[in-house]
């Protein structure tokens, strides 16, 4: 059986949903004329309810009416995308048809997105993850990596104690064009990459079958640089993204909770609990880029961004309907940004500020400063505050902790890639 979707744009005395069948072909039309966000996804879960009823689907044809905008397609095929991903992972195969290339290609990369986000231990490991993210760097650019277990491991020291316990190396990836325009605006990605989180010493009591998420915030930069590439965006901004490529693991070896770890800028980190760990991978890349990447080139002329699965307390703040999004003074505007964005596609964001006040509680006896505060019960501020401390605040700083959202029934869904690739093109374009 073949499933032909089309979707409608227009007004008649057609039902917003109506379906044809028989023996061959299951035909479903969805008239999408006038509903906002709400009334589309809801009305599109009569496409799931009505794939669910067969199980001899071959593949799916797609069209779309030509008076549908661009940014709605691609709000669509996001969503149809994690429709028939719950499924049938990975999707069967899919033809689009009287659409623009960039909604076959967003489609393609979800569908990549997902795959190695959802492959399993021991299939994804560092070492086969750090192989997979070089297998798929774009061509004009340049990926320099580093062994954070052994000749590295003084570049990146919390990487290293994070990774201590685990049978692989871990390792740091810096992707970076082949032609950098110093004059041109810079965008730092900073993308969490724990392969398999347990939680260490503080080891997790419940769903560590599904930390094999973990490294959603790398894969995410990873295929939106790739769809950037592909739909031929004329990209005047110079990207990087760098990658963590660590496992959080538990054993002899294991960085013991109250441990001290001295960053490379100097600052000394109690480690209260070994499972706040995404924090201490993405202050090795700050101060990498801080150290290495920022200079009075480009100082003034720079962003960055870090998203990462970092705490799982995200969804009872924000009821499961948005991630977490916090910056610095001069981040606030791009936060602006990514809140609209979001708020357009549905992907959202929701706003949550850093204050002084939370900083007093990450305060230790030992060390400059402790990885959680254990008096907060909302762990995703702390996150964001103990990252913003090793910020420098004249360079703008945007952070998304997604914690769990982009994960539902068990599955991996599309939010986030849609919502950066908008982001990064409206940057380009205020360029």
């Amino acid at each position: 059986m073949i499933t032909y979707i089309t979707f409608l744009n227009k007004k008649n005395d057609k039902p917003n949903f109506y379906i044809k069948t028989n023996c061959d072909e299951l035909r479903i039309f969805l008239n999408i004329f006038n509903l906002n966000n709400l009334e589309l996804f809801t009305l599109m879960s009569k496409i799931k309810y009505a794939i669910s009823l067969y199980d001899n689907i071959t593949d799916y044809q797609v069209f779309f009416e030509n008076n549908i905008k661009k940014n709605v397609e691609n709000k669509i095929i996001a969503e149809l995308s994690n429709i028939l991903y719950t499924y049938f992972p990975p999707i069967k195969p899919v033809q689009i048809f009287d659409t623009p290339e960039e909604t076959s290609f967003l489609f393609n990369d979800l569908t990549k997105f997902k795959n190695i986000v959802m492959q399993p231990p021991p299939e994804k490991s560092n070492i086969s993850y750090f192989k997979y993210v070089l297998d798929n760097i774009p061509k004009d650019y340049i990926a320099k990596s580093y062994d954070v277990s052994t000749t590295s491991k003084e570049m990146f020291p919390l990487c290293y104690y994070v990774n201590k316990a685990c049978v692989d190396n871990g390792y740091f990836i810096h992707v970076y064009p082949k032609n950098i325009d110093c004059n041109k605006k810079t965008l730092f990605l900073i993308g969490k990459a724990m392969t398999y989180d347990s939680g260490g010493i503080n080891l997790k009591t419940s769903f560590l079958e599904d930390i094999k998420i973990d490294m959603t915030g790398s894969a995410m930069i990873l295929w939106v640089l790739n769809l950037l590439n592909q739909t031929k965006n004329d990209i005047n901004i110079n990207i990087h993204l760098l990658m963590p490529i660590v496992q959080n693991s538990i054993g002899n070896e294991a960085t013991l909770p109250g441990s001290v770890l001295t960053a490379t800028n100097g600052k000394t980190i109690e480690v209260i609990n070994t499972d706040a760990e995404g924090r201490l991978t993405i202050v090795d890349a700050i101060n990498f880029i801080n150290s290495n990447l920022i200079n009075e080139c480009n100082k003034h002329n720079s962003i960055i961004l870090d998203i990462a699965t970092l705490t799982g307390n995200v969804s009872s703040i924000t009821g499961n309907y948005a991630a977490a999004i916090m910056g610095n003074t001069l981040g606030r505007k791009y936060v602006d940004e990514l809140i609209a964005i979001g708020e357009n596609i549905g992907e959202y964001l929701q706003y949550i500020q850093i204050r002084p006040e939370v900083l007093s509680n990450l305060r230790s006896t030992v060390a400059d400063i402790s990885n959680i505060a254990p008096s907060i019960p909302a762990n995703c501020l702390v996150g964001g505050v103990f990252i913003n401390y090793f910020c420098d605040n004249k360079i703008p700083w945007i952070h998304i902790d997604i914690g769990i959202i982009a994960y539902k029934n068990r599955t991996q869904t599309s939010y986030g890639i849609y919502l950066l690739f908008e982001f990064i093109r409206k940057l380009q374009k205020n360029c």
